[in-house]
């Protein structure tokens, strides 16, 4: 990345940007965030306790989940081998290439994915409330989705509200 310039976006980076260019700078150029919210930590938790379990090991525990529920329901992402924590990068042509390519333009992480049959799944965990930006966000993985898996004839995005149950 040249410095002082977002050579590359993430939907996460573009709503940062959208929302206050000056704090995109401040977080992702001159490396200079704010300490991570316990949202965020919650967050972070979250999505290392299910690729975790994805992979084959312990049964994802937090005292706020519906740990029933949460544990249900990756009990059977796992038995079904969907891809955790699934990174994809696209050059500006929108090609796929590696994640750190010099040429990489826009990277999107799918917490589990599958492609089954002509249908890929798509799933993205959230901790907090429902956002309509989570509508552009789906929209944006739908994108990606079909561009990495080209004989798939749908996509199926997903959000997981992990707190709501």
């Amino acid at each position: 990345m040249a410095r002082g310039l977002l050579t590359a976006w993430s939907y996460s980076r573009l709503q940062t940007y959208e929302a206050c260019p000056l704090k995109a700078r401040l977080t992702y150029i001159d490396k200079l965030g704010p300490p991570p919210s316990r949202a965020m930590v919650n967050g972070q938790e979250a999505h290392k306790q299910a690729e975790n379990f994805l992979k084959g090991g312990e049964y994802p525990y937090h005292p706020a989940w519906d740990s029933a529920t949460w544990g249900a329901l990756l009990t059977g992402l796992r038995e079904r081998e969907y891809v955790p924590e699934q990174q994809v990068a696209f050059d500006k042509d929108w090609s796929v290439v590696e994640w750190y390519a010099p040429d990489a333009r826009c990277r999107m992480v799918f917490d589990a994915s599958k492609l089954e049959k002509k249908v890929v799944h798509v799933i993205d965990y959230k901790t907090g409330r429902y956002s309509e930006s989570h509508e552009e966000q789906a929209e944006m993985y739908a994108v990606g989705a079909a561009l990495l898996f080209p004989t798939a004839r749908v996509v199926r995005e997903e959000f997981w509200y992990l707190d709501n149950g």
